[in-house]
Formats: C-alpha cells, structure tokens, sequence
C-alpha cells in the first residue's frame, strides 16, 4: 500500500497481501512497486495514462507510448509484513529509442538498501506498436530531476 508519496519517491507499506508462504515479501511485489514509481515518474513531469496505456503529455500536446523490453531485479535484504520501504526510481539511460530507469528499495529506519532493479522501456508508435525514435522534448522531459 503506497503511503506517500515525496518528488520521485513513493513510501510502501507491506500489507499481507504482499507476501508468501515465509512471511516475507514475494518477489513479483519488488516488481510492482518500481512499477509503481516509473508510473509516479513520469506523472510528475506531465504525463497522464489512458486506459490504452498510452500517456498523454499536457505540454506540447503529444502522445507517447512504452513497451517493457526488459527487467531485472535484485533482493538484497529480505522484507516482511509491516515494513516500511522506499521506493525511488530515476533514468541511468537514455537512448534514441530506449530509456532504461533504475529502481531503489530502501529501509527509511536505516537507509540500507533492500532491492533494486531495472526496466528497460522502449518508445513505441502508440497506433502501429513498432520501435521508433523519442522526440527530443520527450528526452528533455524524462532528464528533468526535480520538476
């Protein structure tokens, strides 16, 4: 359950539903919840998602479109119910067609990290769904640190 949310980093609580068997949290929910902080990401640099997950930008007005092309994830620390975590992403790359957002999660008790990941999202033509280059508003845009 995201608590809050602070710029680029989404604060989580592990509810019951977020673990397994063992009391600790399930590795698809370190998926979800760097999902979660891409979505807040480009939420505040202007974009909103359609319900054909097509973002639309307010300024200029454009339509933009991601397919995930690759993820990666890493458990470093195990968590389990009741813990509070940090979640905060942020482009490592980015590239004509790609942009690659690195994911951190951390305990906010002693700021040692948990988990991280990465997506890779590859720009696509929201009507034919075929890679094609990012405008260069849109690369301006996803570089923006503290909009």
């Amino acid at each position: 359950m995201i608590e809050s949310v602070e710029g680029d980093t989404l604060r989580v609580r592990v509810m019951f539903r977020d673990t397994d068997c063992t009391g600790r949290v399930h590795f698809s929910r370190y998926t979800i919840w760097v999902d979660n902080g891409i979505v807040n990401y480009f939420r505040r640099r202007g974009f909103v998602y359609k319900i054909n997950g097509v973002m639309k930008s307010s300024s200029p007005h454009a339509e933009v479109a991601f397919a995930v092309g690759e993820y990666h994830a890493r458990i470093e620390r195990p968590s389990k119910l009741g813990d509070l975590l940090e979640v905060t992403v942020k482009p490592s790359e980015i590239r004509r067609k790609v942009v690659v957002f690195e994911g951190q999660i951390r305990s906010p008790e002693d700021g040692g990290r948990l988990a991280r990941g990465s997506v890779t999202l590859v720009h696509i033509d929201p009507v034919t769904g075929k890679s094609r280059d990012m405008p260069h508003w849109l690369i301006d845009r996803l570089k923006v640190e503290n909009p």
